[in-house]
Formats: C-alpha cells, structure tokens, sequence
C-alpha cells in the first residue's frame, strides 16, 4: 500500500506475471475522518487463468512475499514490494473430469522464522478435499516438504504458535487437531467443552441445533393414527423424531450416529421414508418396523458416482417407491434406484441448499431450485435428464434476482402451478405453467413481516395470504371493492382469470 503524498515512482514488473499498476489519475476515495488516504499500489496476476476464487492471502515474516490460495487448489506466491508472480505451488492442469479437479486450498500460514528448521521460506496450507491435507511447502524449490493427512475431515482453517513449535488446524469434523512442528506428529485433540454452556446466547443449557426438515406422515399409512409428523435435526447424532401433534407426544425416536440429518421424505402411501444429511448416504426405512432397510451411496462411476458432498433435499418419484431424488452442495441431483443401491442419473449444475427438488404429480417433470443467481429455478425431464426450461425470475422489489432456497410443484393432477423463494431478496414467488410457454409469474410475497392476522394489511396495494391447501390472494384498493381469489392445490379452481401481481412488503405469511 501506498500513502497519498508519497512521492514514490511506481512502476509495473514485466514478464509472465507482471502487476498491474494503478492509473495516476485514479480516484482515491477518501476512509475514515483522518488526513491520509490509502489507495491500491498494485494488482497482482491481472488476467489469472482459470478464473478461480481467492479463500486467502499471507504475507511473509519478512514481508518480502505474499501468497494467495486459491479455489483450484493452487497456491500463488508474489513479490510484496512489485506484485510479480514468483512461485507456484500445488498446480494442476486444466481438465474437465470432475473427479479429477481439486477442492480449495482454504487457507495458509508461513512457518515462523524462529522454528527449530533452519530451512526458511516455509509454507503451510489446509484443503478442503473429503480427506484433508496439511501440506509444507518450501516455496522456492516448489517442493511439497511434508503432508499429514486427516482422514474424512475437510480442514477450513490453522495457524502457528508465533514461535513455530506447534501448528493446529480444524475442520468439518469440528474438532481441533494439535501438531507438534519437529515431529509432525498429532499431540492432542480438542473437543467438547464443560456442556453447561451451548452455542446460543442465552442461559447456562445445552441449547438443541435445528429441526431442518419435516414431512406429514400421509394418511394412507398402515397405521391407524393420524396426525403424525416427522422431523429430522441437525444434532451431531442426527435425530428422526415422529411426533403425534394433538398429544404432543414424540412416539418413535430413531438416531443416525455422526450424521446430521438435513431432509427426509415419504413415498406417497406412507409405507417408508428416507433420510440424508452430512454424510452423503441415503437412508430407507420401513415405516412399520422404524428399522433401517437399505442404505443408497455411490453410483456406477462411469455417468454417476452419487453424493460428494452434504445433501438437502429428498423427494420419492409419485408412482414409484424404488425412485428417490436427492440434491445437495456438490452441484448435483441423484436419481436412485433402490433395487440397484446407487445413483442411476445424475443432474449437474444443481446448487441445492434446502428444499428445493419436487417431481410432478404425473413423474414426468423435475423442478430444482439452485442458491445462485442465475438460472435458479429449471425444469427437466424425468426421462433424459435434460433441462427442459430455466424459469425467469425478475425480483417484485429490485433488480436483483433471488437465490432459491424452496420449490415446489402444486399438488393438482397436471402441477400447474410452482411455488419458489429464498434469500438475498427475502422474497417468494408463484408461478403458473403454461403449455409450450415460460411459466408466468402470477404472485410474490416480499419482505414478508411477521404480521398476525389480515386486519393487519394495508388497503392500499394487493397482498398475497398463503393457506393451508394453496393460497388467497386479497386485492385491496381504496377505490374499489375488495376482491378476494383462492386458488386450492387440489386444481379444481379455474386459473383463467388470475390477475398477474406483486405483493408488496406488508404481505402476510402463515
């Protein structure tokens, strides 16, 4: 960094992996109510292929370099003082296998230069592969000098005692690992803590980690009691609770040792359901018995190769007990078949972070809603694979798109109409399909406040009330009568008519 009135000529490195300087007339704005400003000096490896996120940067004890990680798992070093490409380390060619591309190299450390090894220039780096690596590297050999391998934990973070004797990381797994630097080797492991204090705010209990999921038991389940609900939570041993709600009993309790649960659904009769979560295996259980019956991982490692990271949605094909939809964090939806035990079909380019995967009523269709903001909400064929249709979505209260956490289809005989939402614009949105046609936005809630009863809603602008089977829509204007429109999921009510709206932020939700 440089100090606005310095006097100092700037000038760019050449060669392969020379800075960039900064023009000289560049606006420098001004930070914090001091006198100096700080502006940029420099930007290293303009042009950088593989386009490839930055998880961190370091500078040197001696401040001669600084090394950035990246998300290919490649680890560039700089000259501090030009910002000319030095090194690199842990470099992989470009491929296009997705079994073959490494994960993030997620963050560094320099070695102390105090350490008992002489040898100086040392680098230390974690990864986030499904077995973690510690690797040591001397940068200015390129040489990889020592690797420790933590296996079945993908390591986020470490650092050094200022002297160098010892290093610690941590990880998924959610314990601390301590090395001693000389040897290293493991010394000790940290985890759990006095269990009178939990990790909300709040008084001295263990407070209990999220209900992630849950699912009506339907009605056509072979046992005579109704009401029932189940929910999966995100406790370290994973929990499936059935609750009967009008006693408030919790009548089954079933526990996934060292699996969060994410989701669960159950086929369409009742007759079994299915779990997934942390571990990325797809659990099937018959719902008589509550016992396990069957355990679905991996794929035919030629078109699938099942789950490689935490999965967040489930849902059972209509028709067919032995078909089961999953999607997770590894971009990927999975077909499974039960009566093979892997996945038979992959989707790819699925980003899926909730509920969000459903089949039409008819089995014919997939929806997949992706946490991004481009191409969230698609539509695809059961029977190819193939995306069909990436649904439009234009916010009801900015420019800026939604990233979807939820989607589902209606529950009519044709699935005419989609109900989506998620974050960054807080907003949800109803669509209805049309026959060879972009699915047309009919209805949004957005900024939605806890509102408690429909007196609360102003009679200024139209408002959108979900309901238990579907949703109401009550048009209110000063200037005119009130209008009020229900559209049921059962598919019996003509949708001809529907008025094309938003709502506005005073939208109530139930």
């Amino acid at each position: 960094m440089a100090i606005e009135g310095e006097k100092k000529e700037e000038k760019p490195a050449g060669g392969y992996a020379a800075a960039k300087a900064l023009p000289a007339q560049e606006e420098v704005a001004s930070m914090g109510s001091g006198t100096k400003r700080i502006r940029s000096k420099y930007t290293v490896n303009p042009g950088y292929t593989p386009v490839a996120d930055c998880f961190c940067v370091r500078f040197s004890p001696d401040d001669q370099y600084l090394a950035a990680s990246f998300a290919n798992g490649a680890i560039h070093v700089y000259s501090a003082e030009t910002g000319r490409q030095e090194f690199v380390l842990n470099s992989t060619p470009a491929t296009t296998e997705l079994s073959a591309t490494p994960l993030p190299t997620t963050q560094l450390r320099w070695r102390p230069h105090g350490a008992a090894s002489k040898t100086q220039s040392v680098l230390i780096s974690v990864n986030a592969e499904f077995d973690g690596q510690i690797l040591q590297w001397h940068i200015k050999s390129g040489k990889c000098l020592h690797t420790i391998t933590e296996k079945g934990n993908q390591l986020f973070c470490l650092d050094y005692f200022n002297d160098g004797s010892q290093f610690a990381t941590a990880g998924r797994d959610r314990l601390v690992r301590v090395y001693d630097e000389a040897t290293k080797r493991q010394v000790m492991t940290l985890q759990g803590g006095d269990m009178k204090v939990g990790f909300l705010p709040g008084p001295n209990i263990l407070r209990p980690l999220p209900t992630t999921q849950l699912r009506w038991r339907p009605h056509g389940a072979a046992s005579k009691t109704q009401s029932v609900l189940i929910s999966v939570n995100a406790e370290f041993d994973g929990q499936i609770l059935q609750w009967h709600i009008k006693s408030g009993k919790c009548l089954h309790t079933i526990t996934e040792k060292g699996n969060q649960l994410f989701c669960l659904d159950y086929f369409n009769d009742g007759s079994q359901f299915a779990t997934a979560g942390r571990d990325r295996l797809v659990r099937v259980y018959d719902e008589a018995t509550k016992r396990q019956v069957m355990t679905l991982q991996g794929g035919d490692m030629k078109e699938t190769a099942g789950h490689s990271n935490r999965v967040f949605s489930l849902k059972y094909h209509p028709e067919d007990p032995n078909l089961i939809l999953s999607g997770g964090w590894d971009n990927t939806v999975q077909l499974w078949d039960t009566r093979k035990g892997i996945s038979v079909r992959s989707l790819w380019n699925c980003y899926i972070c909730g509920d969000s995967v459903d089949i039409s009523t008819d089995g014919k269709q997939i929806l997949t809603g992706s946490w991004r903001t481009e191409n969230a909400l698609q539509l695809w064929d059961f029977g190819t694979g193939k995306c069909m249709q990436n649904v439009d979505w234009e916010s009801a209260s900015s420019k800026n798109p939604c990233m979807i956490f939820a989607a589902q289809f209606s529950k009519d005989t044709n699935s005419n109409m989609i109900l989506a939402g998620g974050s960054q614009e807080n907003e949800a949105k109803f669509f209805l399909r049309q026959p060879a046609a972009q699915p047309v936005p009919f209805g949004a809630l957005v900024a939605m406040p806890a509102l408690r009863s429909p007196q609360d809603l102003p009679i200024s602008s139209p408002q959108v009330l979900l309901r238990e089977g579907g949703c109401s829509v009550l048009s209110k204007h000063d200037n005119a009568p009130e209008a009020a429109q229900c559209f049921r999921s059962t598919g019996d009510v003509a949708l001809g008519a529907l008025p094309v709206f938003y709502g506005t932020s005073n939208a109530l939700h139930a």
